[in-house]
């Protein structure tokens, strides 16, 4: 205790043997510093925070185009796939747009704000920009901190309605984000829509065209279901064999028991002969004349093959028909849905306190740094007196 007294004293004792000039110079710039920082304090200008936040996006919808009507709509690719934390930093963007600045600007009519009057519209977009901070974190949270103040010599009027605004406009501008996303989503439906109507109107073209080529097939090649028709006719064709190798086997063991004028042997012939006239007429394509839907035989692989083919393509041509009129429907649907796109976590409250300027933070700092400029002016001024 008494070694701190001694050092005190003795740092009281070297500031009086400073010449009076030196020490008056110190005294008055110590206290005039201190008396500005003070004055600037009364007239600074009042700054307000606020703190919002959004939850992360949800996914988009499974029920999205393929990817190759998908580029030819010429929609930037994977704009369907965003995770949750990707489409979070779109909309971290998209909150600081003009498109939602413009929203925010007619909502609140910030041009006959008192802090805007006479201010251009694209510098008040500047200032949108820089006083909002927005940050994403792992969860895909979007946090917003918004900072709004007031000129010099504030009003307690001014300092409240800076404080209103601070909180006003980042919820407007979150309303403006769900707004144009909104906006955004409706015209891509739209979009949507309008192109799958249209290629709708084609594969209707299509599909047409081939029931039309399916019914000149029919007609031309005499068939109305080709796998039914050509298992009846290899069914009939197999019991005329079977009746053809019977009428063989009969006619040789004839010839073993008849002679070769019998009347008996003479009938067996005339029997095999009508039934390999009969099969004949099967492998050529009907039994009579006016058979009109047997198949030749012979034409059978060709056939199946053209008629696979031509039903093949219908069926492809049925099932985009189906998948579009579904998913036109769908978007017509998500055209008039008026469904929020932004959920909410907290809204911007009014702050009660204001976020700059922090007076005692401020008076200690400059006090700290008063202190410290004095001490080292009258350490260099002690050693230059003593030089003398």
């Amino acid at each position: 205790m008494k070694l701190n007294s001694f050092k005190n004293w003795e740092i009281v004792q070297q500031y009086y043997e400073l010449n009076y000039q030196t020490r008056k110079f110190a005294s008055i710039f110590f206290i005039s510093f201190l008396v500005v920082i003070g004055i600037y304090l009364l007239i600074a200008p009042f700054k307000f925070s606020t703190v919002s936040s959004i939850l992360p996006p949800k996914q988009p919808s499974s029920q999205m185009l393929p990817s190759s009507i998908m580029n030819s709509m010429n929609i930037p690719a994977g704009i369907s796939n965003f995770g949750s934390s990707s489409l979070s930093h779109v909309y971290s963007d998209v909150l600081k747009s003009y498109s939602v600045f413009s929203f925010t600007y007619d909502s609140l009519k910030l041009g006959n704000s008192r802090f805007f009057k006479g201010v251009k519209k694209d510098k008040i977009y500047d200032i949108f920009r820089e006083s909002m901070d927005v940050v994403v974190n792992r969860s895909g949270i979007i946090y917003i901190s918004f900072s709004f103040g007031t000129s010099y010599f504030p009003s307690k009027a001014a300092k409240d309605s800076a404080a209103i605004l601070a909180a006003a406009i980042p919820n407007i501008a979150m309303t403006g984000l769900d707004y144009v996303i909104r906006q955004r989503n409706n015209s891509l439906s739209k979009l949507t829509r309008d192109f799958i109507g249209s290629e709708i109107e084609n594969y209707t073209t299509k599909l047409d065209s081939v029931e039309l080529e399916v019914e000149k097939f029919q007609t031309k090649n005499k068939v109305i279901e080709i796998d039914e028709q050509t298992k009846a006719v290899l069914q009939q064709a197999n019991q005329v064999a079977i009746e053809l190798a019977k009428a063989e086997v009969d006619l040789n063991i004839a010839k073993n028991l008849y002679s070769e004028n019998s009347q008996a042997l003479s009938m067996k012939r005339d029997n095999l002969n009508k039934i390999k006239e009969i099969y004949s007429k099967i492998q050529k394509g009907g039994i009579t004349d006016n058979d009109a839907f047997s198949i030749p035989l012979e034409n059978v692989p060709a056939l199946v093959r053209e008629y696979t083919n031509l039903m093949r393509s219908k069926e492809i041509y049925e099932q985009v028909l189906l998948y579009l009129q579904t998913q036109y429907f769908q978007e017509a649907i998500q055209e008039k849905r008026d469904v929020p796109q932004v959920d909410i976590l907290d809204w911007a409250a009014v702050p009660t306190e204001r976020s700059y300027p922090s007076y005692k933070a401020t008076l200690l700092l400059a006090f700290i740094i008063d202190l410290a400029i004095v001490l080292t002016f009258l350490y260099y001024s002690r050693n230059k007196q003593k030089k003398q």
